[in-house]
């Protein structure tokens, strides 16, 4: 097997066991399941997707409402919460397929959309098993910073859209600090208190035997693999694709960290949150790009 091919599948194989882990000893999560391989607080998840939905909410509208029988493909569909909350927002309902390395997850989101047109198919984003020119639409929501080749998934990506079809690409920045502690150097200081506040992940040690946490920790760094808005904007259109838009969305902050030191200020920092994702600047930490294929 080609050293490309069995790395890939060497990923494809960390992803399963860690979800399939956290699964078994959560069998009835409703969200999703790094939230506690994180062992992220409710409250804290709660702010979080608010902040999120208020920009993505509308964006959807855009792209789907009134709009009937759109054939999307999810690419990297995990258990399905993108398509669940365009379901949620939206009143059409296009047909959706959504791919995963993870057939676990694949699992959860059958379970979560069955009142939707929602075909799941296992595979990585480099071998998407669909014909030239398929979708009106493909999503791809925080999946190419994962992928093992991100040129090779971004173009598997393109190659399935149809002609004027629109391709929605959300990924994180890399250049993305927190808003009040980013400046260097106060972020070092803010990486040892959360060190000495106990802000660690916590693998799902029951699932996980005989797999290398340094491993796992890397398949989950938060950006794996972030690229410069540059290298975004020039994988996009050595693809094949035309940028319509593009946004520096979603403030952020490192919400747990104030969770741990004063819940008071949550409801605080998600309205200053909600009025800074209205504005460009550099505390946003997501990419939203909206391109169409020309050609």
């Amino acid at each position: 097997m080609p050293r490309r091919a069995r790395s890939l599948r060497e990923h494809m194989e960390i992803y399963e066991k860690v979800y399939r882990s956290v699964y078994r000893e959560y069998p009835s999560l409703q969200d999703h399941a790094l939230t506690v391989y994180y062992n992220v607080p409710a409250e804290v998840r709660r702010l979080q997707l608010e902040v999120r939905h208020d920009f993505f909410d509308e964006a959807y509208r855009q792209l789907f409402q009134g709009k009937d029988e759109l054939k999307v493909l999810d690419c990297g569909c995990g258990e399905g919460l993108v398509v669940e909350r365009i379901n949620e927002v939206c009143s059409s309902s296009p047909e959706f397929f959504g791919n995963d390395i993870s057939e676990t997850l694949l699992k959860q989101a059958n379970r979560r959309l069955k009142g939707a047109r929602f075909h799941p198919v296992q595979c990585p984003a480099e071998e998407l098993p669909f014909p030239d020119e398929q979708f009106d639409i493909v999503l791809s929501s925080h999946v190419i910073e994962h992928t093992h080749d991100p040129r090779l998934a971004m173009g598997e990506m393109v190659r399935v859209l149809r002609i004027g079809g629109v391709l929605l690409l959300i990924a994180p920045r890399e250049e993305w600090k927190d808003p009040i502690w980013g400046f260097p150097p106060l972020w070092s200081f803010v990486k040892l208190g959360l060190r000495a506040l106990g802000h660690r992940r916590k693998a799902m040690k029951q699932g996980l035997e005989g797999l290398h946490t340094d491993s796992i920790d890397r398949s989950f760094e938060p950006p794996d693999r972030a690229m410069s808005g540059p290298s975004l904007e020039s994988m996009l259109s050595q693809s094949g694709v035309q940028i319509v838009s593009r946004r520096i969305v979603s403030a952020d902050f490192d919400w747990i960290l104030y969770y741990r030191l004063n819940r008071n200020l949550l409801p605080v920092l998600r309205e200053i949150a909600l009025f800074l994702n209205r504005l460009p600047g550099y505390w946003m930490h997501e990419y939203v790009y909206i391109s169409r294929k020309t050609g």
